[in-house]
């Protein structure tokens, strides 16, 4: 198998709500950038979701690969209040890695668990805090 081949091949995630397994589709929505006329535009992308309960995981661009592991409405919006921050302190320190390596020993996560798509609302809320308080520290690069 090439790598363009393993880059499209992934394992469906299992929905850590009722332990089903979670299938590939494709996920209608709506973006809105700014107010005008020509705004909105309606976009596919491609999601795991649980066929019991409904709760989805984006994709990665381009490839089958789930971003973490499926959220509800709620959990997916504490995810993307963590990102907000923590893209704010990447940017700032300028490495990701690094940042990903910082954040995973203050939450006493291994390097390869320390992923914002595989947090739960307890652990954002924690990301949040350290980051807000790491951005205070950090100097601008």
């Amino acid at each position: 198998m090439n790598k363009k081949d393993e880059m499209f091949e992934s394992k469906a995630p299992i929905c850590p709500y009722c332990g089903t397994k979670t299938y590939l589709t494709s996920f209608r929505y709506m973006r809105v950038k700014n107010r005008t006329k020509n705004a909105n535009k309606a976009r596919n992308r491609l999601i795991y979701m649980c066929p019991n309960c409904h709760k989805y995981v984006n994709v990665h661009k381009g490839t089958n690969i789930p971003m973490g592991y499926p959220g509800d409405k709620e959990l997916r919006l504490w995810r993307r209040y963590t990102h907000m921050v923590f893209d704010d302190l990447w940017h700032k320190s300028g490495n990701r890695k690094k940042a990903y390596t910082w954040l995973s020993r203050v939450l006493g996560l291994e390097a390869d668990e320390c992923h914002i798509g595989m947090f739960n609302s307890e652990q954002c809320k924690l990301a949040i805090e350290v980051c807000i308080k790491e951005l205070a520290r950090v100097p601008s690069k």
